[in-house]
């Protein structure tokens, strides 16, 4: 044991309750169990490394104004006085059966009186605990806070952890020691690590407290016990405590049972592997007074590093698990052979390599490097060109520095993208899936896709999904990807129901380009069938419902999918064009969405140009055409162009638009949706039944781009959109 005060009149303690709940996630499990209350016993020595709560000697000297009263060495049977009804006070002084005391001469000076504070499972020292189902029991006639059972992951940031705070009067050296019960099966040991401000305790020889098994009788949890004394540097103020399950994922720890029935012989040894922390009745500070609960105002941060892409290392400093709020680290991003560093990307990117921020919060960043020839393409503009709302840069390389990959055929295609990243694509000619079910292929991060403008490149009835990162896909013809079955006259399937739905998915993918591609369907499939109606059951009459939803959409951009750019694109003869955002009911992410359209011919596209839910758009010098045709007896115009909804964000600037009932606003209200918020600026009507609503917000944009007077653009844009724009030089 370690005694830490000599000539000392006894060691006063405070013990304070209040009430936290949850709920138990295996503390004791089939083996005993955390509310087994049968046959308890209360120990204060477990084992070489538990330590005799009654085992201090000391010579009594007198304080004023301090009340004292003996501790039993039996946690379940200690005294108390009562200080107040909010909390419960015990001053104490701890000593053998056979000490013997004394008191000093009133000319003597009386030394700083220690102080003990208990923290208890309901003190209002204790801030927070994971998993959060952890919960109060009784066991052994004491209230435990157990089910502190571990998630099995690798990381103290997502391990099973106990959060105290704890205020002191002077900074300095304090000690700790924890009293706990620890039953069931041996071999689930419960050792932890111990951060005091965001820093790792030194514990004897190593970083770790090894909680010594107290089940040694029955095996049950209803037997306590302390831990030795651990030596903890405190500041003065508010300071975190959190006792975390170990959790690499290699550590283990050669245990001697005690019992037959816990996992093994008596006697014999085993391998243990941590399962969580023991069950915890109290905490217990020690050393010079006044020593109270925290307020939990000094929290904790984590500081998550890695790669992001590329070749090369990081580094930190200090590098530690946690951090106090306002500490300073510097990040150190090292290219490997032929890399070059391009920026860091999470919480708080940046493009310095050697990269000094401030922890106010959890972050993770990750730093990326590409090819050292690698340059963001020049015509690049918008979000796809950045990652944050500052601007921080993004150099989009797609499959850069991979060889090319030419592909004729859907089998070629599936061998490409099946063979790892990155990947620069070459599409040649028509690949044609029109006789098939529907195919939906997934596209790795890091790749190019691209048509050959020698043997302009085409997929057709195939969707393309982007789930990653890194992508660009540039001169394509994209186009009729069925979204049901195809039955005759009398219902008779011809064709199966395939996987794809939309042209392309961007299903919570991240930087996307889509430049100077051609996606189409039409407006009166040949195919089509009474499908639907107004109350969405057939019908009996084929007409526009059906045609609707024999195809999807072109573009779905959903669920956090982020800093993406479409320009130059023709996109026309379909019915539901750009889905930005996964519903009306939940966000999903999809407030994160940052996305660009700019020098786009969308011609008959009907509506959904798009349709914005929760995010952020700009949508400049576009050219929207409605030519007015008559579909199944109606004439159709452009029903609604930019509609945004969920508190979306657009704006809206230097666009011509032409035989559109609605523009540009909050369209097709219900009871699920709420309005969106548009700036608008410099945009020509031609022949638009409904005139543009007024603008509801100042939205701007972060980044710099070159605007096009609207009145040209109905001219200009039809010039330099869609395939055979870009040569072999400018692919790909």
């Amino acid at each position: 044991m370690l005694h830490f005060w000599s000539g000392r009149s006894g060691l006063v303690s405070i013990t304070l309750s209040c009430v936290i709940a949850g709920v138990l996630s295996g503390c004791g499990g089939s083996s005993g169990g955390g509310n087994n209350n049968a046959g308890s016993s209360s120990v204060s020595s477990v084992n070489s490394s538990l330590v005799s709560s009654s085992s201090v000697s000391s010579s009594s000297v007198s304080v004023s104004s301090v009340s004292l009263s003996s501790e039993s060495s039996s946690s379940s049977s200690e005294s108390s006085t009562e200080l107040s009804s909010s909390s419960v006070a015990e001053v104490s002084s701890e000593s053998s059966s056979s000490e013997s005391s004394s008191s000093l001469s009133s000319s003597s000076a009386a030394p700083v009186e220690p102080v003990v504070l208990k923290i208890e499972e309901n003190s209002p020292g204790m801030i927070a605990f994971f998993p959060t189902t952890a919960y109060t029991g009784t066991n052994g006639g004491l209230t435990v806070l157990q089910g502190l059972s571990n998630n099995k992951t690798t990381t103290p940031i997502t391990s099973a952890f106990v959060n105290y705070s704890v205020n002191v009067a002077q900074s300095g050296d304090y000690q700790l020691r924890v009293h706990y019960a620890f039953g069931g099966t041996e071999t689930n040991i419960r050792d932890t690590w111990m951060y005091v401000n965001g820093a790792k305790v030194q514990t004897d020889d190593d970083q770790i407290i090894e909680f010594a098994y107290t089940g040694a009788t029955d095996g049950k949890w209803n037997t306590y016990a302390y831990t030795d004394y651990i030596d903890i540097p405190l500041i003065e103020g508010d300071n975190d405590i959190r006792l975390v399950a170990v959790n690499t994922a290699d550590y283990t720890r050669t245990i001697t049972f005690t019992r037959n029935g816990s996992g093994g012989t008596q006697g014999t040894t085993g391998t243990g592997i941590v399962s969580g922390l023991p069950n915890l009745e109290h905490l217990e500070i020690s050393g010079p007074g006044p020593i109270t609960p925290g307020t939990g105002s000094t929290v904790l941060y984590s500081l998550s590093v890695g790669m992001d892409a590329g070749s090369g290392s990081v580094s930190l400093s200090p590098e530690q698990d946690f951090y106090l709020p306002g500490s300073e680290v510097t990040l150190i991003a090292t290219p490997g052979l032929d890399e070059k560093f391009d920026s860091w990307t999470g919480d708080k990117p940046s493009v310095d390599s050697n990269y000094s921020l401030v922890i106010n919060g959890n972050l993770n960043l990750k730093a990326r490097f590409i090819p050292a020839a690698a340059i963001q393409p020049e015509t690049l503009v918008g979000y796809g060109a950045i990652q944050s709302d500052d601007a921080v840069p993004y150099t989009l390389t797609g499959g850069a520095g991979a060889p090319v990959t030419t592909v004729t055929t859907l089998a070629e295609l599936k061998a490409a993208l099946a063979s790892g990243s990155p990947l620069v694509i070459k599409v040649s000619g028509l690949i044609d899936n029109s006789g098939s079910p529907s195919e939906s292929l997934t596209v790795p991060s890091n790749t190019t896709i691209f048509g050959d403008p020698d043997n302009q490149g085409h997929l057709k009835n195939i969707e393309l999904k982007l789930s990653g990162k890194n992508y660009i896909l540039r001169n394509l013809k994209l186009s009729e990807v069925v979204s049901v079955a195809i039955k005759d006259s009398n219902g008779t399937t011809l064709v199966a129901e395939g996987p794809g739905n939309d042209v392309i998915s961007i299903n919570g993918g991240r930087h996307v380009w889509i430049d100077h591609c051609e996606l189409y369907s039409s407006l009166t499939p040949a195919a089509v069938y009474d499908l639907s109606g107004p109350n969405e059951t057939p019908d009996g009459v084929v007409d526009d419902y059906d045609a609707k939803d024999f195809y999807d959409g072109l573009i779905d951009i959903k669920n956090s999918a982020s800093f993406i750019t479409l320009s130059n694109n023709y996109i026309h003869n379909h019915w539901k064009g750009i889905l930005i955002g996964s519903g009306d009911n939940a966000e999903n992410g999809d407030a994160q969405t940052r996305i660009t359209l700019h020098n786009n011919h969308f011609k008959d596209i009907i509506s959904r140009i798009p349709l914005l839910r929760y995010g952020k758009g700009h949508f400049f010098n576009n050219y929207v055409q409605g030519t007015l045709p008559t579909v199944y007896g109606k004439q159709v115009r452009v029903d609604s162009i930019f509609n945004m909804r969920q508190g979306a964000e657009g704006l809206i600037e230097g666009n011509y638009v032409e035989g559109a009932k609605n523009t540009f606003g909050y369209f097709y209200t219900s009871s699920t949706t709420t309005t969106g918020f548009w700036n608008l600026a410099d945009n020509t009507y031609v022949d638009v039944t409904n005139a543009a609503p007024s603008s509801t917000s100042t939205y701007t944009v972060p980044y710099e781009y070159t605007l096009e007077s609207s009145a040209s653009i109905s001219t200009s844009v039809p010039t330099r959109v869609g395939v055979g724009i870009l040569t072999s030089e400018q692919l790909p």
